[in-house]
């Protein structure tokens, strides 16, 4: 077994590479349809991606080899290199399937390519230490590639954020990336100039700080601003709410009594004079503003609430059924995949938390039920009027044997009454 002597360089390139990985590939949860998809390509393909500059990296370092020859490891480093290309053609395939619309063939051609990516990292990695150069500057040259890379993705992110006439940040971010051009950085390192790639970082880090400050300097000028707009918003927003009241014949002066609304009007205006006045000082007011939005969006509730129609509400009642397939994945890899209709057989009209219809998926565990899978979903109400049904598919990667259930919960849309359904099932 090999000794862990990495680097504390090297432990960032462990954790983002080797961690990453192997959570993703073996997690019981994966996400699904073709955001999920989408996250597990990217997953794969950065683990790809590092796994290849460390190979690259060794390939490139003379003396690194011949440590490797010398220990007579030269086949085994073989055989992980060929490990990484076989993870390769399978990220390659996990992109074709999100391109034609197969996101379950997606997400198990993803998981598979970094199960072979972090078996090739652990191998290389046992194989480094076992030849010596486990704690060398190969180590760090590619703890180095990494947090270039890094701080990369970081003037990305930035940039996307840009306003136009954000032009020093601008020119930093641009002098940031000149410096971390991956060719000049990949051939100073293959010709052993570790300290001049961690010096052009730490400069390029610098510069990447400062535009953020840049930025963040002249966000703040126009927060100031912003609120003031904010609080016009809400004050536009409480007025058309009163002439709502007014206008469905509501004693308008004794709803803003009992909710204690009768002077919210004067306490924006004179937020706003605040804000003018302390100008720089802006963030003690934050609180302020934050309290002022709550009691308007609690009044709001009460206030929808007062001129709805007052209308009987039927009984609510829904059912779930369940549908159950084995699919076969990359080398055999089970999944279970679930169609899942939720119907409306009531005669009230049904609501549910989210775009899956409240389902959860749950394992029996003795006499108990606990929870085994939520499904990734959109946080929007959504509804079933009577008669109406939902559907759902969900593909659950190598799970465990045993009895199953979907659970469906929901409320009635007028009088908020909560509604729920099962369905169990087994596996396999």
């Amino acid at each position: 077994m090999c000794r862990k002597r990495f680097s504390v360089v090297f432990a960032a390139a462990l954790a983002v590479i080797l961690l990453a990985a192997e959570a993703q590939a073996y997690a019981y949860r994966p996400p699904e349809g073709r955001e999920g998809a989408e996250c597990m390509v990217r997953v794969a393909e950065v683990a790809c991606l590092r796994l290849g500059n460390l190979i690259n990296v060794t390939v490139a370092n003379e003396a690194a080899m011949q440590a490797i020859r010398d220990a007579g490891l030269m086949g085994a480093f073989e055989g992980n290199v060929s490990l990484y290309e076989e993870g390769v053609k399978l990220l390659s395939e996990a992109k074709a399937c999100l391109s034609s619309g197969d996101y379950d063939g997606a997400i198990c051609n993803a998981m598979w390519a970094m199960e072979m990516f972090s078996k090739a990292f652990r191998g290389i990695m046992c194989i480094l230490e076992q030849a010596g150069v486990g704690r060398g500057r190969l180590l760090e040259a590619q703890g180095l590639i990494v947090a270039a890379e890094s701080a990369l993705e970081r003037i990305q992110r930035i940039e996307k954020i840009l306003p136009e006439d954000a032009t020093d940040a601008k020119k930093l971010l641009d002098q940031a990336a000149s410096l971390l051009n991956k060719t000049e950085i990949t051939q100073l390192l293959q010709q052993g100039k570790v300290s001049d790639v961690a010096h052009k970082l730490a400069e390029a880090n610098k510069l990447i700080n400062g535009a953020f400050k840049a930025l963040k300097t002249k966000a703040e000028e126009k927060v100031p601003e912003r609120m003031s707009r904010f609080c016009k918003n809400i004050g536009d927003r409480f007025r058309e709410l009163i002439e709502n009241m007014a206008g469905k014949g509501l004693n308008v002066a004794g709803f803003l009594k009992e909710h204690n609304m009768t002077a919210f009007q004067e306490s924006l205006n004179q937020f706003v004079e605040n804000l003018q006045r302390v100008k720089g000082y802006w963030k003690g007011l934050l609180p302020q503003l934050k309290e002022l939005h709550q009691r308007f969006e609690n009044f709001r509730k009460k206030a929808t609430i007062a001129v709805q129609p007052k209308t009987q509400e039927g009984a609510p009642a829904i059912e779930v059924s369940v549908e159950k397939s084995a699919v076969k994945g990359p080398r055999g890899a089970e999944t279970v995949r679930l169609r899942i209709t939720v119907k409306n057989v009531g005669n009230a009209t049904v609501q549910f938390p989210n775009s899956v219809y409240g389902v959860t998926i749950e394992r029996r565990e003795g006499s108990s039920w606990v929870l085994a899978y939520t499904p990734i979903s959109a946080q929007v109400v959504v509804e079933l009027k009577p008669g109406q049904a939902g559907r759902v598919e969900i593909t659950l990667l190598k799970p465990q044997d045993g009895e199953y259930r979907v659970r469906v919960h929901g409320w009635s849309k007028i009088n908020m009454t909560p509604v729920e359904a099962t369905a169990e099932f087994s596996i396999p």
